[in-house]
């Protein structure tokens, strides 16, 4: 029985797992897309997240700030607490927007970025697209 075989729906894709080459070792591994993804966030989230803290010490030491609150004693503010959390946040979003959920090209969101070019770059792209056309027919 394949796994995961009465799931019907887009999600099937992250769930099923197949056999993926490991770099640098050529050993291979039966591992699902989700599985993949869960890695990359932890990995982030492990590694490059508590540099959070030293963006957010950046800012405050910009703006002259000592801390953001007081809320915890001796720990400063609740953001004191939540800089890696921010910094992991804006990672996921970006990752979910670029890898997981990319931006469908559709004649309207085509449009919508043409007319907002110059006038000049839209008569480029018109042309282009009339040359290429009258290299089509």
């Amino acid at each position: 029985m394949v796994p995961f075989s009465w799931v019907d729906c887009d999600a099937k894709e992250l769930l099923l797992r197949t056999f993926r080459r490991v770099p640098f070792t050529g050993t291979e591994v039966l591992v699902s897309n989700l599985e993949i993804y869960a890695m990359v966030l932890g990995f982030f989230a492990g590694f490059i997240g508590p540099f959070g803290g030293f963006f957010a010490s950046g800012v405050k030491r910009a703006f002259k700030i000592k801390d953001f609150g007081d809320s915890i004693p001796g720990h400063g503010g609740m953001t004191d607490r939540m800089d890696c959390q921010i910094l992991m946040g804006m990672f996921t979003c970006v990752w979910l927007h670029s890898m997981l959920m990319p931006a469908e090209l559709t004649v309207g969101t085509l449009m919508t970025q043409i007319l907002s070019l110059t006038y000049e770059d839209q008569v480029r792209v018109y042309e282009h697209l009339k040359s290429s056309l009258e290299l089509v027919q």
